[in-house]
């Protein structure tokens, strides 16, 4: 009896660490690694990386996309174009939020793969600073390449970075020094308000109709969301952003997207760096 006994328990043991180690191990495994492409087994790849950020790139190059800048979509709208019916219309904006070297890493990518895109830049930000001779450096890079450089402005609403508080003469004071800043270093034809919050007494774009001010007054063509959104309503349309460190699977937005709809995509650089290996990407 005692060397059934035996025979039992050991048994019994050997079931508890079949149950305990071999679920986690297919689980580390199962983490590590996703079908790629073409089938073949591959690392899975975070969605805020540059990595992922390259496959998205290599994916808006296939015919079905077109892919336009801000300004370059405000531009064909006023003069009459329409978004093709056979393709869909890709709008790529960046938010240079409180990052510039990373969106310099991506303009690069885009600027090799033949891809446009706007990149909105802060003069009231203290983790860069437009006229030290780097952060100008990339900005004038990023210009010279082609793509759309304008400013991210924030100077209406009551902030750290905004020393207005709702004063409007004040606050366009402070607009138009900004941009003479930045058109110290590179022309600039557009605009993008920032920190658009729900509860702000104004959002920083209600400056110009509360002012009756036109974005011409200040030598501008575009605004983000005052001459962008009219036109995107004319359309089936969709916009997506990763605002507040939201990960979101581009490539599957622009893959499930249908040809004539127009896709309006907001993309942080400042995410892209470091971090964000808990969202993968699985083709």
């Amino acid at each position: 009896m005692p060397r059934y006994a035996l025979l039992i328990a050991v048994l019994i043991a050997l079931s508890i660490l079949i149950v305990l180690i071999f679920p986690r191990e297919g689980k580390a495994k199962a983490s590590q690694i996703t079908l790629g492409y073409a089938g073949e087994v591959q690392k899975s790849t975070p969605l805020f990386s540059l990595d992922y950020y390259r496959k998205f790139l290599e994916e808006l190059k296939k015919p079905r996309y077109l892919v336009l800048n801000v300004k370059q979509f405000v531009l064909l709208s006023k003069s009459g174009w329409r978004a093709p019916s056979d393709r869909v219309t890709v709008i790529l904006r960046h938010d240079c939020d409180n990052d510039i070297d990373i969106a310099f890493k991506m303009a690069e990518m885009e600027h090799e793969m033949g891809i446009n895109a706007s990149y909105y830049v802060r003069v009231r930000d203290e983790r860069y600073n437009v006229l030290s001779e780097s952060v100008s450096k990339k900005i004038k890079q990023m210009y010279d390449w082609g793509f759309d450089v304008g400013l991210h402005y924030e100077d209406l609403y009551a902030s750290e970075y905004s020393t207005s508080r709702y004063n409007l003469s004040r606050a366009l004071n402070l607009f138009k020094l900004d941009l003479q800043i930045l058109r110290s270093i590179i022309p600039v034809d557009t605009a993008c308000a920032h920190g658009n919050k729900a509860n702000m007494t104004y959002r920083n774009f209600d400056m110009f109709s509360v002012a009756n001010k036109s974005l011409e007054d200040f030598g501008l063509v575009s605004e983000c969301y005052l001459s962008v959104l009219p036109y995107l309503r004319t359309y089936q349309h969709y916009w997506r952003t990763d605002n507040m460190g939201k990960p979101n699977d581009w490539i599957k937005i622009v893959q499930n997207a249908k040809p004539g709809q127009v896709v309006l995509l907001l993309i942080h650089p400042c995410y892209y760096g470091a971090g964000g290996e808990s969202y993968d990407y699985q083709p």
